[in-house]
């Protein structure tokens, strides 16, 4: 029985990726996903968050199954299953490592048990729930199906009946010296009431424990083993039907169900993010995604490792747009250092994969396309076994990123062709520009040569802003602004130390 799948359309099609793309550590994405799945490691979520969706109709499957996990009694539901089915499997495995036969038969029943209810939870959740989902619609029809089926309605009868039984038999233990005895109990009085009884009238309330803790050993002893196998011969029947079970069904488990378990985490870590960072004061939205078009247009945007990191300071970030108008297609963002260009950079590329995996992203309002690639260039320390200058390797990996680039792609360049003269920088920046409007690809361009700014009508000039009071406080927020000429000048002058803010210091002094 072939169940579905709630994170993709079409399982069989789709070939996960192990390592994040080579982008992620420019963006941030990499420290972002490490805590999005942090606590998460058993389920291997890393490969869901490293595979980029490519069809707009995989990207809504999700958004609807999100949308359909903002019922937070369905989400409750969705926890306790994976507690569930988490109980499961470690009982399973506590069987595994059982030396004695009787005490890993007792660990499979406990497992039926807690399969059992992770089944008829998640039954009765998807049953209550109104849902939108084509995945979860799916995913109800399937465990209606399994649950009212052959293999767990034997299972959920045998389990009860067998708990029952097991939990009914009563035996006596008889010690003299080092012989124990079992037999069968015969209405015996209980000794350890008629002990407690005798010592009541002695007590004073509370009073501090005394009695020493047995050690919790991974496997019972052979005193333990044996007085159970004499339980056994005492009664037959019950531990007969114990064995028949533990053939039947101690590989019952559905695969569809078990990749339930891991899936259900992803978006459960995601919402667990996301409620995090909007404590934070951070909104998000679920953007809407086009393939006929690649407009852009994103309100009230923040950059999430940014946003997670002043989270844990009590602070919130400062909110900016991403919109591109009809026939716009490249960012060229300058201004003054420190004062949000590359965390502006940053932000682009997060929508931009977050968005591919289904996820809601940050901001008020967001429309987005879904990129065939994406590609970074950030400052990077020189490498010096390649035996290139820092301006020749620069263009070697900007080279490899224009041809692989088309006009679906995304495209982040970040302070690039600092090591060389403004004259050559302009030259060179001219021409990665040209090719850049050529390909008519979706691009972010920081840089300090302020002329690539209006090198044509798909260029949309952006400038960092400062407090017009105190040109050394920046406010973080990036705005559409005609570039001034004073992108150069600001950074000549803070490599030099001539800045407003370096002499501020000295004549303070």
């Amino acid at each position: 029985m072939s169940g579905p799948s709630i994170l993709f359309r079409d399982p069989g099609a789709v070939v996960l990726e192990t390592t994040l793309p080579d982008y992620a550590s420019d963006l941030l994405l990499d420290q972002v996903i490490a805590h999005i799945i942090k606590g998460a490691d058993e389920y291997d979520l890393l490969p869901y968050f490293a595979t980029r969706l490519s069809d707009v109709r995989d990207v809504t499957y999700r958004q609807e199954v999100f949308t359909d996990l903002e019922d937070q009694e369905l989400t409750k539901a969705l926890v306790d299953y994976g507690e569930a089915m988490h109980l499961t499997r470690t009982r399973l495995a506590q069987s595994g490592k059982r030396y004695f036969e009787r005490f890993r038969q007792a660990w499979v029943l406990a497992a039926g048990e807690a399969y059992v209810t992770a089944v008829d939870g998640l039954l009765a959740a998807l049953g209550a729930a109104r849902l939108h989902s084509e995945a979860l619609q799916a995913l109800r029809r399937y465990v209606s199906d399994y649950a009212t089926g052959p293999v767990m309605t034997r299972l959920r009868a045998d389990s009860a009946s067998l708990r029952a039984r097991m939990d009914a038999i009563t035996y006596a233990l008889r010690l003299s010296g080092d012989r124990i005895t079992v037999q069968a109990y015969d209405g015996e009085p209980d000794l350890s009431t008629h002990v407690l009884a005798t010592f009541e009238k002695f007590s004073r309330g509370a009073a501090k424990d005394y009695r020493s803790r047995t050690p919790n050993w991974p496997d019972s002893n052979h005193i333990e083993a044996h007085i159970l196998e004499l339980v056994a011969a005492l009664h037959p029947d019950e531990f007969a039907a114990l064995e028949r079970f533990c053939a039947e069904f101690s590989d019952v488990l559905d695969p569809a169900l078990l990749a339930l378990e891991r899936d259900v985490q992803f978006y459960l870590v995601v919402a667990r993010q996301e409620r995090w960072l909007e404590a934070g004061g951070v909104d998000f939205t679920m953007p809407t995604i086009d393939d006929r078009s690649t407009q852009v247009d994103v309100r009230g945007t923040v950059d999430v490792a940014l946003a997670d990191k002043l989270a844990r300071e009590h602070r919130q970030p400062v909110r900016n747009d991403v919109t591109l108008l009809d026939g716009e297609r490249i960012f060229v963002v300058s201004g003054p250092n420190q004062g949000g260009k590359t965390t502006f950079a940053r932000t682009v590329g997060q929508l931009f994969h977050l968005a591919a995996l289904g996820c809601r992203v940050p901001g008020t309002s967001a429309r987005l396309f879904l990129p065939d690639s994406i590609h970074t260039h950030f400052e990077h320390p020189e490498d010096v076994r390649s035996l290139r200058g820092k301006l020749q390797d620069e263009l070697i990996r900007v080279h490899r990123i224009i041809e692989s680039s088309t006009a679906r792609s995304v495209v982040i360049l970040n302070e690039i062709l600092n090591s060389t003269t403004l004259e050559d920088a302009l030259v060179l920046g001219t021409r990665i520009m040209d090719q850049l409007i050529d390909l008519d690809v979706l691009a972010v361009y920081v840089t300090f040569v302020d002329e690539l700014a209006s090198r044509g009508p798909s260029v949309v000039s952006l400038m960092s802003q400062v407090e017009p009071e105190d040109p050394a406080a920046r406010t973080f927020r990036v705005v559409r602004q005609p570039a001034n000429g004073m992108a150069y000048a600001a950074a000549i002058a803070h490599k030099y130390r001539v800045d407003y803010e370096h002499l501020s210091r000295r004549v303070s002094r």
